[in-house]
């Protein structure tokens, strides 16, 4: 009779490939997991967009204009970081004034949305990605408003701004 030995033994070799296999699928299953959550982001950015546009369209028919923006110079990212919050703070403060709007700015989701929803304080919105939304309008072109979303990496005038005129 043959002398036979089982090897019921890993080696390490085979071990390395498990682990190989299974960090490839880790990665892969992260990759997806962050993709879904920046559209799932993207997409209630634009249905804030939508009801936002809404706001804006009410108060042009309530004041009969919309609402200034009375600086759009920028110097540095401080500069500009600041500015869009001024613009943002002004946008929702005078949104607030007229009722229509400010029932309609009422309908964001409350996730999005920072302040009372009492009627003496103005509501704040946010984009999925905790940053405020910018404002920018120039009456000179008569067109609308734009509003702007820093994106994910929440700074303002980099290539990932999301703008409501690409909705």
């Amino acid at each position: 009779m043959a002398n036979r030995r089982d090897n019921l033994g890993v080696t390490l070799v085979e071990m390395l490939v498990v682990v190989g296999v299974l960090t490839l699928l880790a990665g892969f299953v992260v990759s997806l997991t962050l993709r879904f959550s920046t559209q799932s982001r993207e997409r209630d950015l634009s249905g804030t967009f939508l009801l936002l546009k809404s706001a804006l369209t009410e108060y042009h028919e309530e004041m009969g204009a919309f609402p200034e923006q009375p600086e759009d110079e920028f110097g540095t990212v401080d500069d500009e970081f600041e500015k869009a919050q001024e613009h943002a703070e002004l946008l929702y403060e005078k949104l607030h004034s007229v009722p229509a709007s400010r029932q309609i700015l009422k309908r964001i989701n409350g996730i999005f949305v920072k302040g009372d929803l009492s009627d003496d304080d103005p509501l704040k919105v946010y984009d999925g990605w905790g940053m405020f939304l910018d404002y920018r309008y120039d009456p000179n072109d008569g067109g609308f408003p734009e509003l702007i979303s820093a994106g994910p990496d929440k700074e303002f005038a980099t290539t990932d701004d999301i703008s409501s005129k690409d909705y």
